[in-house]
């Protein structure tokens, strides 16, 4: 599977009247848009009080234990707490933890997640709740400064926890850039981590799902967009349109969004190029109104999003463009994309069609 390693920058285009006369560009797209993989109670942050506290004032061991460990002998709450036990007064900074490393992303929200490590304290009869902390880095793959806010649930043994606030431990990532953060659960003694799966996304989008043991009964989905290797130069009238490739994504970095689980984003991109004059002074231009997206069943969508290009000067190429699709699936078969505009001498309308072959798409993140 190729990663990709660019996002294209979206220009949200200004209004034009101008229609544009039928072009008929064939591309073929001979592949699969395949489905991916598929709540909740959080515990507190706080750990409870023990009842040592109450008997501090009559063990002044225990109570000069306590201080010494920078904690009061009168409950606590956190990391730094001390409960008591059958035995006294319990450190529950002295739990032993367990950890894991991960190495493993997602994509979701517009952002390309990467977990790392992931240590448990876990909740005990003296100590309650424990925490599950994961160390992440989190690339902002859209164009305007970020934090990553998808919705999260933890599972472990038919029990769902909730992360803690995101603003606490995410961070806001600029545009393009990578910020390092953590995710915070809340766990109870039922919690165990060799049989837990974080999902990502909420139950109507597109999940990515990272199963963190050996013994979690859920498969690893990541999300991450498929390139489809789109090559191709051909001539419509005064321009010309060089293919550079193309992918499909369950998630639109542009505005950090997700698309429901019952459609993907398809974009392809190309460079044009005014080769020769129409005849006029006025050169030409290209735009969303210029390009359609046939399907397999006959049914056509528009595209979302192209940016306005007008291309004034003989000879201009322009680079970086992209014209993306909203389509819905799983859908397999032949996909033709057509492209309209007055692209003739004089405007007038002109037809090129161009086969390009996709290669068979495989279920996202499999």
């Amino acid at each position: 599977m190729t990663r990709l390693t660019k996002t294209p920058t979206i220009v949200r285009k200004p209004v034009t009247g101008r229609r544009s006369a039928q072009l008929g560009l064939v591309i073929t797209l001979a592949g699969l848009l395949s489905g991916c993989g598929t709540g909740s109670t959080g515990g507190g942050d706080n750990e409870d009080a023990g009842a040592g506290g109450e008997a501090g004032a009559s063990d002044s061991t225990a109570q000069s234990s306590a201080r010494n460990s920078g904690h009061s002998g009168e409950g606590g709450g956190g990391n730094g707490s001390t409960n008591a036990g059958a035995g006294g007064v319990v450190d529950c900074d002295q739990r032993k933890t367990e950890s894991i490393v991960l190495n493993e992303s997602i994509f979701h929200s517009g952002f390309e997640v990467t977990l790392g490590s992931a240590a448990l304290t876990p909740a005990t009869e003296s100590c309650s709740p424990g925490e599950l902390v994961v160390d992440a880095t989190f690339r902002n793959r859209g164009n305007d400064a970020h934090r990553f806010d998808a919705e999260m649930i933890l599972t472990s043994g038919g029990h769902d926890y909730t992360p803690r606030s995101f603003f606490d431990d995410t961070p806001n990532v600029p545009g393009e850039r990578t910020g390092k953060g953590t995710l915070h659960f809340a766990v109870d003694s039922d919690f165990v981590l060799n049989e837990a799966t974080l999902i990502v996304g909420r139950a109507s989008q597109h999940r990515a799902v990272i199963p963190l043991g050996s013994k979690s009964p859920d498969a690893f989905v990541s999300l991450e967009p498929l390139a489809a290797p789109l090559a191709g130069k051909f001539t419509a009238g005064t321009l010309v349109l060089d293919m550079k490739g193309g992918y499909i994504r369950t998630d639109l970095p542009w505005d950090h969004a997700t698309l429901d689980k019952k459609h993907y984003s398809v974009v392809l991109l190309f460079s044009a190029t005014y080769a020769t004059s129409t005849g006029t002074n006025s050169g030409d231009y290209i735009d969303d109104e210029n390009f359609n997206l046939r399907l397999p069943d006959g049914t056509a969508v528009a595209s979302d999003e192209v940016p306005f290009t007008p291309i004034h000067v003989l000879g201009t190429t322009v680079d970086d463009l992209y014209a993306v699709f909203t389509v819905p699936g799983p859908m397999e078969g032949k996909f033709v994309l057509e492209a309209n505009g007055e692209w003739g001498e004089k405007h007038a309308p002109v037809s090129i069609t161009m086969p390009i072959e996709v290669p068979h798409i495989a279920t996202f993140g499999k």
